[in-house]
């Protein structure tokens, strides 16, 4: 290797360093999002760099300080950062097995990662918290069912819904496999609760929301108290270790795709968050994956999607419904969305392209 190449690999090897150090400080704009992709294309060593970057941090901000040699451990943070990483820098060449070490200890806490709802506090009691206790609750098609939780917290669920709840020694948690959940929270300042639906996670102490996960899309209501929510920032599909943050009060709703991630908070009526629990779809900037995925919860209609169908160019609709006259809901569906039904098969609903116009 010649003195231009060890410079130059040196070079990518910082300014990858640099572009995951700006990711990390705040979320980048449409700009800097653009000049990110240009670089990741401009040399294929740019992207193993970047992937050897956030893998390096990652390393860095979970071992423990047993894990350190004496002579890193200096007085001055930012001190034993940079000795750490110098010696990183020269495990390949005079010491293999320091970083199989390493990477072993990340193969080995990916599940505990994991297993954690979210940043602590507030995230779902993992294997660090004593005897966490768990349940699991599940509703048929078309059933609402309220249930008390162990720390006194009132869910209801939607038809077709399932959740697991940890009740731990610091902090509780749900994650929504599907369905929808309105929760009355009961207060704990001790034991932060937290929800999670797909990647989206909200963080309560005490208080009363809606969460929904249906069609690829996390929703989040809020009807009392206040409820921190967070997201992953993407960007290409790349999770930026990121989370776009919104605090929620009462009136107000986000929603969260992976796709186009986590969107600013709106208003909604009250009187409509949790609305399902009276038999009544409220849609607000809704996807047809969204209406669809309800037909199936509160019915027992069988749906199939003509792969022909582009789903993501469909739009978004404002409507409402009432779950026990799913039959109509159905039957709207072309004047709500540029799509076409079939229901000659019987207990069958299939989605298609809408019909080409003839001149």
């Amino acid at each position: 290797m010649n003195a231009r190449s060890r410079l130059n690999k040196d070079q990518v090897r910082r300014e990858a360093h640099e572009w995951r150090d700006l990711q990390t400080r705040n979320a980048l704009s449409e700009t800097e999002a653009e000049a990110f992709e240009a670089w990741l294309a401009a040399d294929v060593r740019h992207e193993r760099a970047y992937d050897r970057a956030i893998t390096v941090w990652s390393a860095v901000e979970h071992l423990s300080a047993d894990d350190i040699d004496a002579d890193l451990m200096l007085a001055h943070a930012a001190e034993r950062r940079v000795g750490f990483i110098e010696r990183l820098r020269s495990w390949p060449g005079t010491n293999g097995r320091r970083l199989a070490a390493v990477t072993l200890c990340l193969i080995l806490m990916v599940p505990l990662i994991l297993w954690y709802v979210g940043e602590r506090p507030g995230g779902t009691p993992g294997p660090s918290q004593p005897n966490p206790v768990f349940y699991e609750y599940k509703t048929a098609n078309g059933e609402i069912n309220t249930v008390t939780l162990s720390d006194g917290t009132t869910a209801t669920l939607g038809a077709a819904t399932s959740l697991s709840f940890a009740d731990g020694a610091d902090a509780r948690g749900v994650v929504l496999e599907h369905g929808e959940v309105f929760l009355e929270v009961a207060s704990d300042n001790t034991k932060p609760f937290s929800v999670r639906a797909n990647d989206l996670v909200s963080t309560v102490v005490g208080t009363a929301f809606e969460v929904r996960y249906n069609g690829g899309v996390s929703r989040v209501a809020v009807s009392e108290g206040e409820v921190t929510v967070h997201f992953p920032i993407k960007i290409a599909g790349r999770s930026t270790g990121q989370h776009k943050r919104l605090s929620l009060t009462p009136g107000l709703q986000a929603s969260a795709e992976d796709e186009r991630g986590l969107g600013d908070a709106q208003p909604i009526p009250v009187s409509d968050i949790g609305a399902w629990r009276d038999q009544r779809l409220i849609y607000d900037g809704a996807t047809l994956a969204e209406l669809l995925a309800d037909i199936q919860r509160y019915s027992r209609l069988s749906v199939e999607i003509d792969p022909a169908l582009e789903m993501g160019a469909l739009g978004k609709v404002s409507a409402s419904f009432n779950s026990r006259d799913i039959e109509n809901m159905a039957e709207t569906l072309p004047d709500l969305f540029p799509v076409s039904i079939d229901r000659t098969q019987p207990g069958q609903l299939t989605v298609g392209p809408e019909p080409a116009s003839r001149p």
